[in-house]
């Protein structure tokens, strides 16, 4: 009988885990191809905005995020899936698009390791990266040229990566299965409040956390914030929010389901809003968590040093 798991994505509330490079890493640059960008540091996926090259959330196919790489002498190019002759380049300080053929449009590709890689101006220190954090604000959506550093560091994801067979059941990790998850969940009406009045009459699920369960969701996102009562699991604030719920509840929810269903595991996943310490003394709460939870930094089973969980 497997082991059941509860998978907490959340630093806060465990110790960070130092991953060795996956054995199966990219460090050489990528074959010719079509690919997403996407920022190391935001997760954000550069995108062809009518000439600007900016920064925006993944949309597969759509918001002009494909980018079809290839060589151009000693050189590379990522030319626009969606404008024939148009290529990710540069003018001035701002990635901008511009013809193929021009010469702002060469980049130097450079792997730094665990798939990441660096585009750099040929012949100058000169590098695609996410324009600096102002104080108080998010990353800009512009993306910029500048100097080198975390901040210049990409993933070349394909957009048609190759697939393998499936493996056997009891040999799949958890990057290989899907599984339905609640957008949300607590926003739910039957178990608790979860904001203020008006809003609360429009949930975003219309059953309760048990029955979710029961249903065969295995995925659940929660938002918490920190109140005088601990973490509290409400949308945008708790404000005026009549009969909210405890964080700790929902999760002893799931830790009882998953000691009666050894064989199945719950992935939750944590947009917190609450110091370090209130979150720990919630999770401390929780009955029999410690014995259904799983740590990737603490496994002995040799496989998460590659990154796969699992299930």
């Amino acid at each position: 009988m497997r082991t059941p798991h509860v998978l907490l994505a959340t630093t806060a509330a465990l110790a960070a885990a130092v991953v060795p490079l996956p054995a199966g890493a990219t460090t050489t640059v990528p074959a010719p191809g079509t690919y997403y960008l996407q920022s190391a540091t935001t997760g954000l996926d550069a995108a062809d905005n009518a000439g600007a090259v900016e920064q925006h959330r993944p949309k597969g196919d759509e918001d002009h995020q494909q980018w079809r790489l290839a060589a151009s002498g000693s050189s590379y190019v990522l030319e626009s899936t969606d404008a024939t002759g148009s290529c990710l380049g540069r003018s001035g300080d701002q990635a901008r698009t511009v013809a193929c053929t021009d010469p702002d449009a060469a980049w130097e590709l450079t792997p730094v390791g665990a798939d990441r890689h660096t585009l750099k101006v040929p012949g100058a220190e000169r590098y695609l990266t996410v324009a600096d954090k102002p104080s108080g604000a998010t990353y800009p959506a512009q993306l910029a040229i500048g100097a080198s550093g975390t901040l210049a560091t990409w993933y070349l994801t394909p957009v048609a990566p190759a697939t393998n067979p499936m493996p056997p059941q009891d040999r799949r990790t958890l990057d290989q299965v899907t599984f339905l998850t609640a957008h949300n969940a607590y926003a739910n009406g039957v178990d608790g409040g979860f904001a203020p009045p008006f809003v609360n009459l429009v949930p975003n699920q219309t059953r309760g956390i048990d029955r979710h369960l029961a249903d065969g969701v295995r995925g659940f996102m929660l938002d918490i914030h920190q109140t005088p009562d601990g973490a509290i699991l409400c949308h945008n604030s708790c404000t005026l929010v009549s009969r909210p719920v405890a964080l700790w509840v929902d999760l002893q929810r799931m830790v009882d389901f998953l000691e009666t269903h050894p064989d199945q595991f719950v992935t939750v996943f944590l947009e917190d809003y609450v110091d370090p310490e209130v979150l720990r003394s919630e999770l401390a709460r929780v009955n029999g968590l410690s014995d259904v939870l799983y740590r990737p930094d603490r496994t002995g089973d040799g496989r998460t040093a590659g990154r796969r969980w699992s299930t």
